[in-house]
C-alpha cells in the first residue's frame, strides 16, 4: 500500500501473468469465500528454454537482482487462502502474457506446470481479459477501496485470443493444479511421435479401426521420456504393404479424421493432440491385405518424426 494520494510503489507486472475463470460465465470454484494470491519466484526446468522475465519493473528489483537464487523472476506461484478453498483447477485459466509464437521457426511458446506438464494454450476469440487488462490512474482513496477495485479489474473473466492466431499474446490454459507456473520455449527437436495402439486386424471397409499417435519429450540423450506434449498437428497418413513398399490408395477417402473440415485445402487443419499427447486418428481400409501405418506430423511448421505401426491384417 502506499500513502493517501502519492504515486503506487507498484507498478502492474510486466508481462502480466495471472488466473481467471474459463470462460466469462464460469463461476469461481469453491462454496465459501476465499482471496487468490500469486507471488513471483525463479525457477528452472530442464523442459524449455528462454523463460521470459515477469516482474521486471518490480520496486524493489534492484534488491532481488543482488539476492542470489532470486533473480530473475521467471515463474510464479498461486494459492488461495484458506488454501483448502480451491481442489478443482478445471475452470480457471493461468498464463503469461507473452506469445504463443513469436518467431514461426518450430519453436514453440508454453506455459509448464510444476516442471512437468506442458500445458495446452487455451485458444479464444477475443484479445481481452487478463492480457487485455488496462490500469487506469487510480484517484486518492483509503488502500482497502484501491485494493477492491483493482482485484475487479484483474480477476474479470473474459476471451483472451482467437485460435489460430500466431500473434496472440497469452501462453497457458488450464492445468491440472497451481505450483509453480512458468513459461518458455519447446523445441520442436525434443519431440518425438510414437504409435502408441492400434491398429488391429480387421476386415475390409470396416469403420471401427483406429491408431493412437502420441507425442512426448525426449532428454538430453534422446530417449523417449513419460512427458506429453500437446498441440503437435498430426497431418498425414501413409500406407506400407508387408514388404515395405507403398500399398497404393487403400484408405477409403473420407474415412479418416485427420481433416478436421472435409473441404479444407492446403495446409490442412489436421488433428492436434491433447494435454496427454495424444491424437485419435480413425480410417477405413478399403482392400485387403498385411499392412503398415505411417504417420506424420508437425510443431509450427517443423516436420517431426514418422511414427510406424506394427503390422495388421485386413480380410474380406
Amino acid at each position: 500500500m502506499e500513502p493517501g494520494g502519492s504515486t503506487p510503489t507498484r507498478s502492474l507486472g510486466s508481462p502480466i501473468w495471472g488466473v481467471e475463470t474459463k470462460t466469462t460465465t464460469t463461476n469461481w470454484p469453491g462454496t465459501i469465500t476465499y482471496a487468490v494470491v500469486g507471488y513471483p519466484i525463479h525457477d528452472s526446468n530442464s523442459i524449455l528454454s528462454g523463460q521470459p522475465q515477469i516482474d521486471k519493473n518490480d520496486a524493489d528489483s534492484a534488491f532481488y537482482k543482488q539476492t542470489a537464487g532470486l533473480w530473475p523472476f521467471n515463474a510464479f506461484e498461486l494459492t488461495t487462502l484458506p488454501t483448502a478453498a480451491v481442489t478443482d483447477h478445471s475452470s480457471l485459466r493461468v498464463g503469461i502474457c507473452v506469445s504463443g509464437n513469436p518467431d514461426g521457426n518450430g519453436s514453440v511458446n508454453f506455459l509448464v506446470h510444476n516442471d512437468n506438464e506442458l500445458v495446452p494454450n487455451d485458444s479464444h476469440s477475443q484479445s481481452t481479459g487478463l492480457c487485455g487488462l488496462t490500469v487506469a490512474s487510480l484517484t486518492p482513496a483509503t488502500w482497502y477501496q484501491r485494493l477492491a477495485r483493482n482485484t475487479v479489474g484483474l480477476f474479470t473473466p473474459s476471451l483472451l485470443y482467437a485460435e489460430g492466431d500466431d500473434s496472440r499474446d497469452f501462453i497457458g490454459g488450464l492445468p491440472s493444479g497451481w505450483s509453480p507456473m512458468e513459461g518458455g520455449t519447446l523445441d520442436a527437436s525434443k519431440v518425438r511421435l510414437v504409435m502408441t495402439s492400434g491398429p488391429t486386424n480387421n476386415v475390409r471397409d470396416s469403420t471401427d479401426n483406429y491408431l493412437t499417435i502420441t507425442a512426448y519429450l525426449v532428454d538430453a540423450q534422446g530417449v523417449v521420456t513419460s512427458t506429453p506434449v500437446p498441440q503437435v498437428r498430426i497431418d498425414s497418413l501413409a500406407v506400407l504393404s508387408n514388404n515395405g513398399t507403398p500399398a497404393g490408395a487403400v484408405i477409403v477417402p473420407g474415412s479418416t479424421n485427420l481433416l478436421a473440415d472435409p473441404n479444407a485445402v492446403p495446409p490442412y487443419p489436421g488433428l492436434f493432440t491433447d494435454a496427454n499427447g495424444q491424437a485419435i486418428v480413425k480410417f477405413q481400409i478399403g482392400k485387403p491385405g498385411a499392412y503398415y501405418i505411417v504417420a506424420s506430423g508437425v510443431l509450427d511448421g517443423t516436420r517431426l518424426n514418422d511414427a510406424k505401426s506394427g503390422k495388421f491384417n485386413v480380410k474380406n
